[in-house]
């Protein structure tokens, strides 16, 4: 990011109170500690089924065991915190995420794996619905969207190493495993210095996902279909570098500058999102990442294939950053433990659908069918904002 994007960032940190500051970065370094493993082994375990002769669609359904874990916790969280608070919670999901790695090179078979990834998807949900939920709270004030865009920037960074390491650490052996599982425990040492607001409010009912999901259809949706490309990009996108010709090691750096977009540039879509309608700029980013999409397929190979990249990541997975600060400036008390909730189910909803669909359509279309099937998804979630913005629904 340039000097002017730097000055911004900490003119919008320079908003925050000191105790705010605090819990933001803590927050922040809990969830990117755990980003790293995750942006680690999502490709890795993709390149080892492939080498094992997996065809896409078995690729994409062992993908999806990880959101139908982190759905199926994520309905327990508010009950879980009330019962023992978030950071004892956090500790535990931590522990659960390091001997998960661990076990995919310790049980090597497809069936283990099955079971395996659905535990990641358990410690995973754990783990970013309530940093984030952490997040939230501390991004309080007029700089909201900047503030998450910074976040999300530095969620994309930590999220990009994987990938970005892989052609070093090599994808047999257990030096990726090793160093993931490294980064799931280190989440263990920021949590220290989170100070959380779990028994703060004084609503006597703690409010539940399914209550929350009716309030805000927009946000829950556009989480969705984030998760539908971040999902199927990450499962598949190393299927589709490989089959378009690109090398391991190439689509790998590719996959990792899809994703490092997202920092790059994310900070300017939150500086739009405090200056403009945030729906509209939601639209705005729906209608660029189809662009990018149809584009996408025409320059795999060629110098223009990374600025695409660059600009699809950041466009695609900039609807979660705006998202998330409009859930920020509604939502309050245990919505929003409730809506961080909504939030980790509606990104597993999107990560069970869309690897085998995608995965699917790969099979029976070629490679492009993933940027198709994307630009799809984008499309619909474009639709359903503008219509509901022109009823005055919210």
């Amino acid at each position: 990011m340039g000097a002017g994007t730097n000055a911004t960032a900490a003119s919008a940190l320079r908003s925050l109170n000191k105790q705010q500051v605090g819990r933001l970065a803590a927050a922040i370094a809990t969830i990117v500690s755990f980003d790293v493993a995750m942006g680690l082994t999502y490709p890795l375990l993709s390149f080892l089924l492939k080498a094992r002769q997996y065809g896409e669609l078995l690729i994409g359904l062992n993908a999806a065991m990880t959101p139908i874990g982190l759905i199926l916790v994520s309905y327990f969280i508010p009950k879980l915190v009330s019962l023992m608070g978030s950071k004892t919670l956090v500790r535990i999901a931590a522990v659960l995420l390091c001997a998960t790695l661990l076990g995919f090179k310790v049980f090597p078979s497809i069936e283990a794996w099955f079971f395996l990834r659905f535990l990641l998807g358990v410690a995973g949900g754990v783990l970013f619905g309530l940093s984030e939920a952490w997040v939230v709270q501390a991004a309080e004030g007029p700089a909201r969207a900047r503030i998450m865009a910074l976040y999300a920037a530095i969620l994309s960074a930590g999220f990009a190493i994987g990938p970005f390491m892989l052609p070093f650490t090599g994808y047999e052996g257990w030096t990726p495993f090793i160093i993931a599982a490294s980064c799931a425990i280190l989440t263990l040492i920021p949590i220290i210095y989170v100070t959380t607001e779990d028994k703060t409010s004084d609503e006597t009912d703690t409010m539940s996902m399914l209550a929350f999901i009716p309030l805000a259809p927009m946000l829950v949706t556009a989480v969705f279909v984030f998760s539908f490309m971040d999902s199927g990009v990450l499962a598949l996108f190393p299927v589709f570098g490989t089959e378009s010709g690109l090398s391991k090691d190439v689509t790998s750096f590719a996959l990792g500058v899809l994703i490092i977009g997202n920092a790059v540039l994310q900070f300017f879509v939150g500086w739009l999102a405090d200056r403009f309608p945030k729906y509209f700029v939601i639209a705005a980013c729906c209608f660029t990442t189809v662009i990018m999409c149809a584009i996408l397929p025409m320059v795999m190979g060629s110098l223009l294939m990374w600025p695409v990249l660059v600009i699809l990541g950041t466009a695609g997975f900039s609807i979660y950053t705006v998202s998330l600060a409009i859930f920020g400036e509604r939502f309050k008390g245990s919505a929003l433990i409730a809506g961080a909730s909504a939030f980790a189910a509606m990104w597993g909803a999107g990560g069970i659908i869309s690897p085998p669909s995608v995965g699917y359509a790969m099979e029976l279309y070629g490679p492009n069918a993933l940027p198709a099937v994307m630009a799809v998804a984008y499309i619909l979630l474009a639709v359903f904002i503008l219509v509901r913005i022109s009823q005055g629904r919210r």
